[in-house]
């Protein structure tokens, strides 16, 4: 499952519109309409009723949004936990070197 399809379809959920969540999202609305469908096809449901005045969640597309907000909030958590265990790496090999240069002048 692509997250980037999981991102627009909270984003529509929450704007109530893909050509506003095209605009927060810096593409398309084609582009969040492909996203949508494709989710709708993977999943096998219909996620929004449209209108041409309003876009609301189908009973199904209700019960995916909190699945849905989770994963996106365990992708940034794993997004941070990579970026943290990278800086302390970092500072192990840093602080690593300056052990070893310490321990060269004293012997």
């Amino acid at each position: 499952m692509n997250l980037r399809f999981v991102e627009a379809f909270i984003v529509v959920t929450r704007l109530k519109s893909f050509r506003a969540a095209a605009d927060k999202l810096h593409t398309t609305q084609p582009a969040i309409s492909s996203r949508i469908a494709a989710l709708e096809e993977e999943l096998g449901v219909k996620l929004f009723e449209r209108n041409s005045r309003a876009v609301t969640l189908t009973p199904q597309g209700s019960a995916l949004l909190p699945l849905a907000e989770s994963m996106l909030v365990l992708q940034q958590q794993m997004a941070m936990w990579t970026t943290m265990t990278e800086t302390a790496s970092k500072v192990i090999q840093q602080l690593f070197e300056a052990l070893k240069g310490i321990i060269q002048k004293a012997g």
